[in-house]
């Protein structure tokens, strides 16, 4: 194991006090000499000196980490691609962005919390309630950014984004006169709160026009549970079918040839992401497209609660952002 390099050893390289190393490190160095900087910045290349993250967060009064805590619902390129955007937009603000796809939801937030010390936490799910209250006894503040609970959706950003995606599919197939819905989802309990958004997003549309989702089926991507869900659907009527995510629908869509069942003469089927295997599927895939929009809401809230103020925009102003539907032949 190769021991630390201390920073004794980058002042005995740079002749110079450990105090010296110490400002040129933090910034406070404007009455350093030029060449004394220099030999100290050499110094630390020259050892591959890591400061303490640690110290600096005593010396500042607090650090500059952002716990996210996102699960790994189902592989998805989009999500992955939202996830850099909200690490860089922090980055830009002087966050360090941490993800973890467990702390809080699979595995203990606080032996999590007992090597790694945030100065905010971001959670994408709902924090158990005993988290919630560790949290505020330890003066983390949380940036409420999602919630899946009755009544509290429309208070965060990024429900509200996924309801959204739902509602979008809805009004789509409703316009395509389609009146007997059902939803085909995943099985993954990581995903559940997610899928509960959007889920009540597509009943959402369906309750203005009087009507409800008549089948359901989380079948994930198994294909025997997907063949007995279009089995169930067709002997059901459904003609239209709102699905999880591309993925889904592309399951569900298999399953249908499978039991020669047509689409989308006897089912509309819509997916959501616009991953890019739904246009060379048979038939190609109707999806929902979205924007980064909602990004800009869940990073000001993010800031907002590092620095324990109101959000400038956060939730009041924020809208559901521009969700395209991107029509294909699957309806």
């Amino acid at each position: 194991m190769v021991a630390k390099v201390r920073s004794t050893e980058v002042a005995a390289r740079a002749g110079v006090s450990r105090t010296t190393v110490s400002l040129v490190l933090n910034g406070h160095d404007q009455s350093i000499p030029e060449d004394t900087r220099r030999r100290v910045r050499d110094a630390v290349d020259e050892l591959g000196y890591v400061p303490s993250a640690a110290a600096r967060a005593l010396r500042r009064g607090r650090g500059h980490i952002v716990l996210c805590i996102a699960p790994g619902w189902m592989p998805s390129g989009r999500a992955d691609a939202m996830w850099d955007v909200v690490s860089r937009e922090l980055e830009s603000q002087g966050l360090t962005c941490i993800f973890s796809r467990s702390a809080g939801v699979t595995s203990s937030l606080r032996a999590f919390l007992e090597e790694v010390s945030p100065s905010v936490v971001a959670p994408f799910v709902t924090l158990k309630d005993g988290d919630y209250a560790m949290l505020t006894r330890l003066g983390i503040p949380v940036a409420k950014l999602f919630s899946s609970r009755p009544g509290e959706a429309d208070a965060s950003p990024f429900s509200s984004f996924q309801r959204g995606l739902g509602r979008a599919q809805a009004d789509f197939l409703m316009r395509k006169t389609c009146r007997r819905f059902a939803w085909v989802g995943t099985d993954d309990p990581l995903g559940k709160e997610l899928q509960e958004c959007r889920v009540q997003g597509v009943s959402d549309v369906l309750c203005q026009h009087g009507l409800s989702l008549l089948a359901r089926s989380d079948a994930g991507l198994d294909g025997g549970r997907m063949r007995e869900a279009v089995a169930r659907f067709e002997a059901g009527g459904i003609d239209a079918v709102c699905a999880f995510n591309d993925e889904s629908a592309a399951a569900f869509m298999a399953a249908c040839v499978a039991m020669d069942v047509r689409i989308p003469r006897d089912m509309r089927v819509i997916g959501i992401d616009n991953q890019m295997l739904g246009r060379y599927l048979s038939p190609s895939l109707t999806t929902v497209d979205y924007d980064n929009s909602v990004i800009d809401a869940l990073v000001d809230l993010i800031v907002a609660a590092y620095h324990r103020r109101s959000a400038a925009r956060g939730t009041s102003s924020w809208q559901p952002g521009s969700f395209e539907v991107i029509e294909r032949q699957s309806a």
